[in-house]
């Protein structure tokens, strides 16, 4: 018996000719729209080849002189108010001498690449500061303490000159420090910083002692003892 084929209705078949017909053209036209923007673009960056200016938060750029020369206390940090500091300037580095403490709150220093190479010989003579208004610890107040002489300006920082070398020396560039710290981590930071200061041609460091309300003191002088230490390079 042979089978009955179902024609399919001519209508339907031509509305989906037509619908197919459609997504062509759309396609079509968005294809070449696309084209005719790559097209326009790349005319634009040939014809401009400079970048767009880009603005973050509508930063007003800066339109002055260069920034020339050496910029004054660049290296100075700032005492907590309130805190005793009387600001020394030596030769190779600033302290900022706290006569409570008998210790820097900070010491502050810049190290240049050619300074890295100098050939003045370590002096290892610790000297009371002439310049300190008031106490100024002594040597022997470290003497049998259990604490190392700990330097915040490095002596291996100095040979660049005698007298800055000299004045590292000075006991209001020193602290009490754990022997482990003075020749283990503080030591390889300041090894460290010397690289850094001949590779990127100059480095500022300011470093110092952070001491708690209630600390222990060394020596005839009381000599306060730091918790921590912090440099900032």
């Amino acid at each position: 018996m042979a089978k009955k084929r179902r024609s399919r209705p001519k209508g339907k078949s031509r509305s989906k000719k037509r619908s197919n017909a459609g997504h062509i053209v759309r396609n079509t036209i968005t294809i070449i729209a696309i084209i005719a923007i790559i097209v326009v673009l790349f005319l634009y960056l040939r014809n401009n080849p400079s970048p767009l200016p880009l603005r973050r938060n509508n930063a007003p750029s800066y339109t002055g002189a260069a920034i020339q020369g050496h910029i004054a206390d660049l290296d100075m940090a700032r005492t907590p108010q309130g805190r005793r500091s009387q600001i020394i300037e030596h030769k190779g580095y600033t302290v900022s001498y706290n006569s409570q403490w008998r210790l820097p709150n900070w010491v502050a220093y810049e190290l240049t690449a050619e300074e890295t190479r100098g050939d003045a010989e370590r002096s290892d003579r610790f000297l009371v500061d002439p310049k300190v208004e008031g106490v100024c610890p002594r040597h022997n107040d470290y003497t049998r303490s259990g604490y190392d002489r700990g330097h915040m300006a490095p002596a291996a920082d100095m040979t660049w000159d005698e007298q800055a070398m000299r004045e590292s020396f000075y006991m209001s560039n020193i602290c009490p420090q754990v022997h482990g710290l003075n020749a283990g981590a503080w030591k390889q930071l300041e090894n460290k910083i010397r690289i850094w200061a001949r590779r990127d041609s100059a480095i500022i460091v300011v470093c110092g002692p952070i001491v708690k309300e209630s600390h222990p003191t060394i020596g005839r002088n009381r000599v306060a003892v730091p918790d921590y230490f912090y440099k900032v390079v």
